[in-house]
């Protein structure tokens, strides 16, 4: 009697425990891919915006030298001007 006693008690327990486990695991895994399909949208509507100028870590200069990661450079790429080279795009070749 006591051993089916333990061995319910057991089996409840594990249960209980597989279910509260597998509880959050599922929630992760949304959660994770939530986190998963913002980080795309975010990408895609950066590089959307940006399909006329070269990339953040790209080599280029704006027309007065500025380096492409500069403030400057920066700011064109989110605002599509660049306010120390009067509008010119920061992909454009210095000189």
């Amino acid at each position: 009697m006591v051993v089916k006693v333990c061995q319910w008690y057991l089996h409840l327990h594990v249960r209980r425990v597989y279910l509260f486990f597998g509880s959050l695991l599922c929630i992760y895994y949304y959660y994770f891919l939530f986190v998963l399909l913002l980080l795309q949208t975010l990408l895609w509507t950066v590089f959307k915006l940006n399909l006329n100028v070269s990339p953040f870590w790209a080599s280029s200069v704006c027309r007065h030298g500025h380096a492409a990661l500069s403030a400057a450079c920066w700011y064109h790429n989110f605002h599509f001007s660049c306010p120390l080279c009067s509008g010119a795009w920061c992909a454009e070749p210095a000189g």
